[in-house]
């Protein structure tokens, strides 16, 4: 089983690169050496992606959003992901994404609430000592 979560960390960093590479390719000069480089570059990035387990459009748009992710998210989706064996598909992502939101929005009224308490607490605290003082 470590070989294989090696291997897919591998093949998603791999993954991830030739995407980024893609996205940094140049115009080509209308010259044989210009366009040349071109179409090398554009083969060697999608065979790379496609010997990692994909090429479809999802994974690509998946592999430019992962490193946007927060350090958190990043983790926990890093762990979600973890036993697939090829880059995840988009609608992954976004069901991901959505659920860190329910557990996101479902612990800040929380954190909100004990927030305004503990500011309750120290004003009166403080009211307290001036009136002692």
């Amino acid at each position: 089983m470590k070989a294989i979560q090696e291997r897919y960390d591998r093949n998603k960093m791999v993954y991830r690169h030739h995407t980024e590479k893609l996205l940094q390719l140049k115009s080509a000069p209308e010259t044989y050496d210009g366009l040349s480089k071109l179409l090398h570059d554009l083969t060697r990035h999608t065979g790379g992606m496609k010997a990692c387990g994909g090429d479809s459009f999802s994974q690509i748009v998946v592999s430019i959003v992962e490193p946007l992710l927060p350090t958190l998210s990043a983790r926990l989706w890093s762990d979600f992901t973890s036993e697939a064996s090829s880059p995840p598909p988009l609608d992954e992502l976004v069901k991901f994404l959505k659920r860190r939101l329910q557990a996101i929005e479902t612990v800040a009224p929380q954190r909100s609430a004990l927030s305004l308490i503990l500011s309750l607490v120290t004003i009166l605290a403080f009211t307290i000592s001036l009136k002692h003082s």
